[in-house]
């Protein structure tokens, strides 16, 4: 399980999946979408991936999160929400 998130300016932050779901909300937010419980969810399904993908390590980079919440929400169908958060993640990030 991740415990730790490495920040593109280098400082490592405790892993927070509710940071992850609230993401995915604005992301769905934007494009009409209302169900908070559903981007609790997919926080679940993206932290369960990077945990797999980490074996057994427990830090991970900033990156690599965003990575994962786009992988999860095409694989899961929400490509509309995928594309809202991959154009907010490119225009945040320069």
């Amino acid at each position: 399980m991740p415990k730790t998130v490495v920040k593109r300016n280098g400082s490592v932050v405790p892993y927070d999946k509710s940071k992850l779901a609230n993401a995915i909300f604005k992301a769905a937010e934007a494009i009409g979408g209302t169900d908070k419980q559903r981007a609790e969810e997919l926080a679940n399904i993206t932290t369960k991936k990077i945990d797999e993908f980490l074996k057994g390590k427990t830090e991970c980079g900033v990156e690599t999160v965003q990575d994962f919440i786009e992988i999860t929400l095409i694989d899961e169908g929400h490509a509309k929400t995928a594309k809202t958060y991959i154009l907010y993640r490119q225009k945040s990030n320069p």
